[in-house]
């Protein structure tokens, strides 16, 4: 027997824009699941929707799982499972926006291995069949009734970079991917749900309903994009997205005249809000972007920060100032980043990680420990650079170390190195008489040392 056949109670569900009707579904058993009923023309499609999703849900991402399909009468039927939680479009402006930051960068990651599912071959190139599709929406703007204010730029900027569409990749996408189709449920993870407009096609055209993420939180909406680069966005990316939210503005005045007034205004104000972000498409990266300081912390290195601090310690940019061996791949470091692990765990040293909210962000450790004097060195993943991080965790180190019963802590750095040494003075470090030349990477360099001690009641 089905699970369908099971189900004793439906509950109906009025939330979205799709012509399914969507149900709270309870089996004999007192099991929920999401049944989504669809009429049958639409039945070919929702077969190869239930195929997808199953591809993506073995890959492990958090989302509404696909557990059944089959058809009742002149329907199609679709069971997800059901998560309990909130709508995340509705709740994610009560967090504080370093919390909204952190959930935008688990969507982003999620969004990243949802792309991670090649798309079939054979797919009509993409520039080709999002030409057309911009053919459309110009057409249909052209020929409605009401026009944007300052809808010109809009139609300026797609007419004069739609050449950015060739040669791009083509991935699995979920379709309409922002906050509206996310939950955080009552353990507090995101869950991605409603993939009823899944397609493939340029993964980064993903991100044109970001609108509706930065107007939910715009924090949420900074994290999704840096979640999604892991750090490192593309200079190109941004012109892209500026493309692929024009065309979506363009088109979506004449989508909104049906459907009423009330659509209409929300639509102007959208495209009145893109105009501003990318203030008349005469900046590309939009002035919602920005990342917003997270708590810093330390801790002990553990097994399950590999990634994070192998990429630090090969980082070309970090070894211009932490001394460390040049290593030419991630396999070269991995004795070093054991030797750390070990280190970090014993009492007799003082290793960690320095983490902003819950990611590991760079790494401090003692260089000398003599007595009760100790010497700390640091580095910051380049990505992380630039937002105190560096500055909070030598204050919280000294602190540490001082109430250990340290009560001389120094650093060093190149006399170049203006950041580090700004670290150190906003930690309250004076500078020293010490000078020690050191022959690193091919060249001498004069290393400045900077102390702080413990006042004494």
């Amino acid at each position: 027997m089905s699970i369908y056949e099971t189900i004793v109670h439906l509950t109906l569900i009025e939330k979205g824009w799709s012509g399914d009707k969507k149900y709270r579904a309870e089996t004999a058993d007192g099991s929920a699941f999401l049944l989504r009923l669809s009429p049958s023309p639409l039945a070919q499609r929702r077969q190869q929707e239930f195929l997808r999703t199953q591809q993506a849900a073995r890959l492990g991402i958090p989302m509404c799982l696909p557990i059944e399909i089959g058809f009742s009468d002149d329907q199609i039927y679709t069971l997800l499972s059901w998560i309990e939680g909130d709508d995340a479009e509705q709740v994610i402006g009560a967090y504080s926006p370093q919390q909204q930051y952190r959930y935008g960068l688990t969507a982003g990651e999620i969004l990243k291995q949802i792309h991670s599912i090649p798309a079939p071959e054979g797919m009509e190139d993409w520039a080709v069949y999002f030409n057309r599709k911009i053919d459309r929406k110009i057409q249909s703007y052209e020929n409605c009734s009401l026009r944007y204010e300052n809808g010109q730029i809009l139609l300026d900027y797609i007419l004069s970079h739609r050449h950015l569409l060739s040669n791009r990749p083509q991935t699995y996408q979920h379709g309409d991917y922002h906050a509206g189709n996310m939950m955080i449920t009552s353990h507090g993870e995101l869950v991605v749900i409603d993939f009823d407009k899944d397609s493939y096609g340029d993964p980064w055209e993903e991100f044109n309903r970001i609108v509706w993420s930065v107007r939910a939180a715009p924090a949420f909406a900074s994290g999704m994009v840096d979640g999604y680069f892991s750090f490192r966005v593309p200079e190109d990316f941004w012109s892209l997205l500026a493309l692929y939210v024009a065309t979506n503005t363009l088109g979506s005045l004449p989508w909104a005249i049906p459907f009423g007034e009330e659509e209409v205004a929300t639509m102007r104000r959208q495209a009145a809000d893109v105009l501003s972000w990318f203030d008349q498409f005469r900046q590309l990266v939009p002035s919602w972007y920005e990342r917003p300081p997270l708590p810093v912390s330390l801790r002990p290195i553990e097994p399950s920060d590999r990634d994070a601090i192998i990429n630090l310690l090969t980082s070309e940019q970090v070894k211009q100032t932490y001394m460390v061996p040049d290593f030419s791949s991630p396999a070269e470091a991995e004795p070093l980043f054991l030797r750390l692990v070990q280190l970090s765990h014993e009492n007799g040293h003082f290793v960690r990680a320095i983490c902003a909210g819950e990611r590991v962000v760079g790494l401090l450790n003692d260089t000398e420990i003599s007595g009760t004097a100790a010497e700390l060195g640091w580095a910051v993943d380049p990505r992380h650079q630039g937002h105190g991080y560096a500055g909070q965790a030598v204050r919280i180190a000294i602190q540490q170390l001082f109430s250990r019963g340290f009560d001389r802590i120094t650093a060093g750095a190149f006399e170049d190195n203006r950041a580090s040494i700004r670290v150190m003075e906003k930690a309250g470090m004076t500078r020293t008489e010490a000078l020690e030349t050191i022959f690193y990477r091919g060249k001498d360099h004069v290393c400045v040392f900077y102390e702080i001690r413990k006042k004494m009641d």
